[in-house]
């Protein structure tokens, strides 16, 4: 992908204002900060990927998992300037990206496997993987109690916190889906869900 200097000029200027409250804690300029740059990497995630999956990855939700990624790792990230920043989060993405088409060109080589729920990478950041059936009993026992511990941690949160997690991370549903259901636009839904997510973050560690 081209880059445009003068839009990544504008975009810098935009995030060196918003990187220092971000990297303090603050989840309102992080948040901010992550909706000016969903189009920039959607972008990125497109151009980035093999002509071999493009028709089965949608980009958009391998952004979604960057960012959300990121979003948990802030305190790793080390630079000062917004371009270390948007450096350090295509390196995210694009780790993201190889993960997404291995695990489509390992499917496509092994069709006869039979189907099982596989955990989102945005349920195991958040130390859960949905209960599979074809677990062992003891397995799945344990299982069970880490899904009755997060709900646990999610019933501190708002309600729209607590709605947007069950949609997206737990029934897995794309963003479009969770806007409908919420009555709200695709943006404004990944922008509560990046909030949500890094306020359970935030209620799992202090808990």
């Amino acid at each position: 992908m081209k880059e445009d200097p003068r839009q990544v000029d504008i975009l810098d200027q935009s995030i060196s204002g918003l990187l220092p409250r971000a990297k303090a804690g603050c989840n309102d300029a992080l948040s901010e900060m992550f909706g000016q740059l969903q189009e920039y990497y959607l972008l990125v995630a497109k151009d980035q990927l093999a002509h071999d999956v493009k028709a089965r990855l949608n980009p958009s939700d391998i952004v979604q998992e960057t960012l959300a990624k990121a979003a948990g790792a802030i305190e790793q990230f080390r630079g000062n300037s917004a371009g270390e920043f948007r450096a350090w989060l295509k390196v995210i993405l694009q780790n993201e990206i190889n993960e997404q088409q291995r695990k489509q060109r390992q499917q496509k080589r092994d069709v006869s496997r039979e189907a099982q729920p596989v955990a989102s990478d945005e349920s195991r950041n958040l130390g859960f993987d949905p209960v599979s059936p074809s677990l062992t009993p003891q397995s799945k026992a344990i299982a069970e109690e880490e899904l009755a511990r997060l709900r646990g941690f999610m019933s501190t949160l708002p309600d729209d916190y607590q709605t947007v997690i069950q949609l997206r991370s737990l029934e897995r549903k794309e963003f479009k889906q969770v806007a409908a259901a919420m009555n709200r636009s695709p943006e404004a839904v990944s922008k509560l869900w990046y909030r949500a997510i890094l306020a359970l973050q935030k209620a799992m560690k202090t808990g």
